[in-house]
Parts: C-alpha cells; structure tokens; sequence
C-alpha cells in the first residue's frame, strides 16, 4: 500500500468522529434520545451503551441513501491522490453529503451563515455551520416534546403519593414502573424510527 493511501486512511480514520457528530442526524438522534433516558428519572436506564447502539443504528438507516451516492462516486472516479487536483477530486465525490447537509438546513440558519462567514450559501462551511445549528434546534424540541408526558407522569405520582400521606415513598420508585409501562403499550420505537427517517 502506497504512503498516500496510508495517510489518507489515517485521517479519514481520525475525522471519522467529528464527520458522525457533526454532518450526520447522529446528533439530533443521540440528544433526543438522552432526553428520553433522563426522562425516566433513573441516570443508568437506560444505559449509555443501549442509547448509543439505538442512536447509531437509526442514523446507519437514515444516512444510507447518501452514503451509497458517495461510494458510487469514489467508484466511478479514478483519483490519483497526488497534488490541490487531486484534493479537490476527492472533494467532488462527497457532493451528495453537501446537498444533505443544504437540503435538511434552515433557510434562516443559512441566511446567517452566508452573511457572517462571506460565503455561498451551498458552500461547505455554509452547509455544515447552518445543519449542526438547525439539528440542534430540531433536537430539543422534540426533546421537549418526549419530556413532557413523563414530567406529568412524575407530577401526577408525586401528588397522589403526598395525598396518601406517604411522604418517605420516593416517587421516583412508583413512576419508573408507570413509564416504562406507558413505553411498551405505545411502543414506541418503530415510530422514532419512522419520524427520523421520514424528517430527512
């Protein structure tokens, strides 16, 4: 294997990380899920292995159509990893993830970036600045949207249970039952998978 190659696989290895965070819906995912985990009330239910497998797995689904674009790219092109020509080469097979990241961005987001960083609108730092931006956005709103069913869960419990006299019951030891309760019979995740797919 050529140094080129080796250096190239080395930082894409090295991006990888910040590529899932940041021009993927890893992030919408990985928060809204975290605000679900939290909503239970119990900081180890579910576990931060389970949240990252789920989260993983719902952008694995969501991302696929664009990955399979870039991987028809990289193999219709002929690179030769030499020189700014061969850069921008490389650069050009990644275009379907630029119109990912354009087309699931904000126009108001957009407009933002274009006027604070001088840029075109379709341009790269436009398109990732203005996706994280409106991903976040989108993120806690249905954060809060999760959150508060299991908030009134909570409140309801907590007032029965001062009703009843029962001050040294931890609401929390009634409530988790109900919760997790209220998440089989609505089951839920076909329909978290559904939304996310169907928002991209």
């Amino acid at each position: 294997m050529s140094p080129e190659i080796l250096i190239v696989v080395a930082l894409s290895l090295a991006i990888l990380p910040v590529c899932l965070g940041a021009m993927t819906c890893y992030l919408k995912v990985s928060i809204v899920l975290n605000a679900l985990k939290h909503s239970f009330g119990a900081q180890s239910f579910p576990g931060s292995f389970a949240v990252f497998a789920i989260a993983l797995g719902i952008t694995g689904v969501v991302m696929k159509p664009v990955a399979d674009k870039i991987f028809e790219n990289f193999e219709a092109a002929n690179i030769s990893l030499s020189g700014v020509p061969a850069f921008r080469t490389l650069l050009s097979n990644f275009e379907p993830l630029r119109h990912f990241l354009v087309k699931n961005s904000g126009e108001k987001e957009i407009t933002f970036f274009a006027n604070r960083l001088n840029q075109p609108k379709d341009s790269w730092q436009v398109a990732m600045a203005s996706f994280l931006v409106t991903e976040l956005s989108e993120a806690f709103e249905l954060a809060l949207l999760i959150y508060l069913p299991f908030l009134a869960v909570d409140i309801i419990v907590a007032s029965l249970l001062v009703t009843a006299g029962m001050f040294m019951v931890s609401p929390m030891i009634v409530s988790l039952p109900i919760k997790i309760g209220l998440l089989v019979i609505a089951d839920p995740w076909l329909k978290l998978f559904d939304v996310f797919a169907a928002s991209y």
